[in-house]
């Protein structure tokens, strides 16, 4: 599978095979082996991941992740499913229209996400594996001088056109618009783009580059609203109730927003402690140490 070229349709070989397993729950039915097309894209893939460290670390810790076709799955074409074990899943309709670039960095997201085997969805997972993301970015512009001519070339793109935008925010501002539709705007489609997007609005705000990660994966809480919840309502939770068909925690008449809510309950203090351990310290020295290596990487493109 060539970097530049669109995946091979490296699922077809596994249709009529899946047909008759598709509709049962993933609970009973067996995962098939991945096909021959799928084996080549995943090897191509993984020599993409050893360029960098990061790559190196997350096939490492992933080494005994079972990888599985499925059609018509939900969400991402690559996802990392939950469980006892957890599974790598690979939709056989959507995969094939993966570009290489586009499959290798959905993998670095979902190993990541693997590595940590967080109990439930936080947002602070989306943003320290999209962080893990630029990281890898980085480090394999350093030894892939094709990959860096792009990304550089991308680079300076989006940050002509980002900058544009923040000054039409601040225009519109001015003028009592929060200018939150202006800036920083829809993504780009391109991958490469989507990378040097990434980078820039890490270098201006990351918590503005994890907003818009949280909102690219599963909805849920983050760590310290229900670290937070159960702080406040600890002594309450025999009392917690839900209402609006989920949407509101209610105690005694009062609302709350349910997701922090449920991950306090269904974790305690316990499981809310060792899910910070598997989540790590991503926003401490790992993100000042990559701020500056984005920063030295924006002040050298054209």
């Amino acid at each position: 599978m060539a970097r530049s070229l669109r995946l091979p349709a490296l699922l077809l070989s596994a249709a009529a095979a899946a047909s008759s397993w598709a509709q049962a729950p993933d609970s009973v039915r067996p995962g098939p082996k991945p096909s021959e097309r799928l084996n080549a894209a995943l090897l191509e893939t993984a020599r993409e991941l050893r360029k960098s460290e990061t790559g190196r670390r997350l096939l490492a810790l992933t080494e005994a992740l079972a990888v599985v076709e499925r059609p018509r799955r939900p969400g991402p074409a690559i996802r990392y499913e939950r469980g006892e074990p957890g599974v790598l899943v690979i939709d056989s309709d959507r995969a094939p229209g993966l570009s290489g670039l586009e499959f290798e960095c959905m993998s670095v997201v979902e190993r990541w996400r693997a590595a940590a085997a967080l109990p439930g969805a936080f947002a602070d997972e989306e943003m320290a594996a999209r962080q893990a993301l630029l990281a890898h970015v980085l480090e394999k512009a350093e030894v892939d001088p094709d990959f860096a001519a792009k990304l550089r070339a991308a680079s300076s793109g989006q940050r002509e056109l980002l900058e544009q935008r923040r000054v039409q925010r601040d225009w519109a501002r001015k003028r009592g618009d929060d200018g939150a539709a202006v800036f920083p705007g829809p993504p780009p489609r391109d991958p490469v783009s989507v990378l040097a997007r990434g980078l820039y609005l890490f270098s201006e705000d990351q918590y503005l580059f994890y907003k818009e990660a949280a909102g690219a994966g599963p909805s849920g809480p983050t760590l310290d609203e229900a670290a937070d919840f159960l702080e406040r309502h600890g002594a309450e939770m025999s009392r917690l109730g839900y209402r609006a068909e989920g949407s509101y925690a209610v105690i005694d008449g009062r609302m709350f927003p349910a997701a922090p809510a449920r991950a306090a309950a269904a974790l305690g203090r316990d499981g809310l402690r060792r899910a910070a351990e598997r989540l790590g310290d991503f926003r401490g020295a790992p993100r000042e140490a990559l701020l500056k290596r984005v920063n030295a990487w924006l002040r050298a493109a054209p």
